[in-house]
């Protein structure tokens, strides 16, 4: 009993990791193309004045 409880445990948490993992890279591409569209935003607008 205590052994399947205990592989589904380890088995979850390796699931919950390769989730985390996801969502992070997810939100690293999400951060990545927000700074570049403000930089380009801040570019033109900064090229626009001068």
């Amino acid at each position: 009993m205590w052994r399947l409880v205990r592989r589904v445990i380890k088995k979850t948490e390796k699931v919950q990791k390769q989730v985390w993992n996801a969502i992070k890279k997810i939100w690293e591409w999400i951060w990545v193309d927000v700074v570049i569209e403000t930089v380009t935003y801040v570019w033109e607008w900064i090229s626009n004045i001068f």
